[in-house]
């Protein structure tokens, strides 16, 4: 799913509308959320595609989660640790 967001696998361009989700401010619309653990193991995700996931929630009481990575339609990456 991250790989098809990618710049280099998608014509989509930046809206450059600002958004914040689960604490990462992004570009504009997100396409893929993961979190992610030790090693980068992807733990749960979220993508436009499966709404009925809300991504606000998706780290809640997940004490083994790292890392929140996201991936915007138009292929930029913003990364979070987490505490």
């Amino acid at each position: 799913m991250m790989l098809s967001k990618q710049k280099w696998m998608n014509s989509s361009t930046c809206s450059n509308h600002k958004e914040t989700i689960c604490g990462v401010e992004v570009c504009c619309e997100l396409g893929v959320l993961e979190i992610r653990g030790e090693g980068g193991k992807v733990m749960k995700f979220w993508t436009t595609d499966n709404q009925d996931l809300n991504p606000e929630t998706l780290s809640a009481g997940n004490s083994a989660a790292t890392n929140i990575l996201a991936i915007t339609n138009c292929g930029n990456v913003f990364k979070k640790s987490l505490p």
